[in-house]
């Protein structure tokens, strides 16, 4: 079994949680932290269906084909939808079987359901992003990155730094030519000067390496700033250009 594999059933027995907490939680807050005898006979075959049909609408919604380390509104709007709709049906098909249910339930179930699912991929992004600081800040033997380009390639190389940090590169410092950008940050790395800063930034933050992620400018300015780049001592690397993954002519590994 792989490891995608793995992850996913990791998140479907955590939304089983998720969805059979929320459902105990709605019969419990209705009725004041007692569950009727009339429901509690018929509360395992509740959870049940509950469950098959909300994780059914989960996979129709493609809940477990989202890179949940990336999390955004997006996958969100995605949670709120399919727990919804799952709630929709659990109403219609608790009806059918014969479980008349108070309305405030449903209500209150699907809350419950958005709050726990939403609340667990959040946490996940959250774990994922300290254990790369905590190796980051254990890892002893890794060499000392400034990134050229505090724009959007530049942010998805600092992500990718950041989050593997077997490769042991650690981004320490950013430059870009745009002065508004100065003195911000991206990904809690600090943007610290221009093209011009990158021989005196070399020397006072010791760096090792150099990845230029400025693949839309044009091929001179590139050349220009390898020349400033080329007075340091430090290893360069380039980010390709999109249209090149596209062509095939290189893959991610090649930067």
């Amino acid at each position: 079994m792989d490891v995608i594999t793995r992850r996913k059933l990791g998140f479907v027995f955590l939304d089983l949680l998720c969805i059979n907490l929320s459902l105990i939680l709605a019969f419990l807050i209705r009725y004041d932290g007692i569950i009727q005898d009339q429901y509690k006979v018929n509360l395992l075959a509740m959870c049940l269906l509950a469950s098959i049909i909300a994780i059914s609408f989960f996979r129709i919604f493609q809940l477990y084909n989202s890179l949940w380390k990336y999390v955004s509104l997006s996958e969100m709007l995605m949670i709120q939808g399919s727990s919804l709709v799952s709630c929709l049906t659990t109403y219609i098909i608790f009806s059918i079987f014969g479980y008349y249910l108070p309305f405030s339930v449903y209500v209150l179930y699907g809350f419950m359901l958005i709050t726990f699912l939403g609340g667990s991929r959040v946490a996940y992004r959250i774990l994922r992003r300290f254990k790369s600081i905590l190796n980051n800040i254990i890892l002893k033997e890794y060499k000392r990155v400034l990134i050229v380009g505090a724009g959007e390639a530049g942010a998805m190389v600092i992500k990718e730094l950041q989050t593997h940090p077997e490769m042991k590169l650690k981004p320490v410092a950013v430059v870009d030519d745009d002065v508004r950008k100065h003195k911000s940050m991206i990904k809690g790395v600090r943007i610290l000067g221009g093209r011009e800063d990158i021989p005196s930034l070399v020397k006072e933050l010791s760096i090792d390496e150099i990845i230029i992620a400025i693949p839309s400018a044009p091929k001179s300015e590139v050349r220009k700033i390898l020349d400033i780049c080329k007075k340091t001592k430090c290893k360069l690397k380039t980010l390709p250009g999109v249209y090149e993954f596209i062509d095939g002519k290189v893959s991610i590994n090649n930067i």
